[in-house]
């Protein structure tokens, strides 16, 4: 029967939200580490759920790189309205193998992501 943790994201263990510095593909800010396993037979996921804040006094576009960089893909774009939120971006997508989740914005330091994960063990 399988397991399910509520945890923290990894690059957000105090659960105050990662602040997306980066403005360039391919070397976003990252926001969570996905658990290591590779298979079914594993059973191992991260069930992941983000929202985002937009401080800025305009709108600002902030892309995802789930667990890669290829633009429509692995990639997520949203436009977010200013001081509205927090908005959902990632609404329990599921993830293992290691892979990053990324962030970058359209201006750098303006975004917060929150968030956390459902580990689910199915062994």
């Amino acid at each position: 029967m399988p397991t399910f943790s509520k945890q923290g994201l990894s690059n957000d263990p105090t659960g105050l939200g990662v602040l997306v510095a980066s403005t360039t593909a391919g070397s976003g800010t990252l926001i969570h580490n996905a658990v290591a396993a590779t298979s079914d037979v594993d059973g191992d996921y991260d069930e992941v759920w983000l929202w985002a804040v937009n401080e800025s006094t305009a709108d600002e576009t902030l892309t995802i790189e789930f667990g890669g960089v290829t633009a429509t893909t692995h990639t997520i774009t949203v436009t977010l309205p200013p001081k509205v939120g927090p908005i959902q971006v990632i609404p329990g997508f599921l993830i293992q193998n290691n892979l990053d989740i990324d962030a970058y914005a359209s201006t750098g330091s303006k975004i917060k992501v929150y968030g956390f994960i459902n580990f689910i063990d199915q062994a």
